[in-house]
């Protein structure tokens, strides 16, 4: 008998199908771990501006506007509430 090396074409067909599978079912997983990694960013970067704020504004109520943001401090109730907006969400702070 002759011994055959390599693969034959159905288990190269086979074995590209079950990657293509495996393939579709991690892009839907991966896209969402990214969109949540963006989310995630930007609530970051929201907290970050709100500390710089809080950092500058110790005893006045000055509106300060960045390129698409919008940080408000207010005085409340014996304390600074400090609100910032970006186009995403709106946090605050007290």
């Amino acid at each position: 008998m002759n011994k055959i090396n390599g693969f034959s074409l159905v288990e190269s067909m086979v074995s590209l199908l079950l990657f293509a599978m495996v393939c579709s079912f991690l892009l839907p997983t991966a896209m969402t771990i990214f969109e949540k990694l963006d989310h995630q960013k930007e609530t970051s970067r929201v907290y970050q501006e709100i500390y710089e704020h809080s950092e500058l504004l110790r005893h006045k109520n000055v509106p300060v506007n960045f390129k698409d943001e919008r940080i408000q401090s207010f005085h409340y109730q014996g304390g600074i509430q400090i609100c910032a907006t970006n186009k995403l969400e709106e946090k605050c702070i007290f």
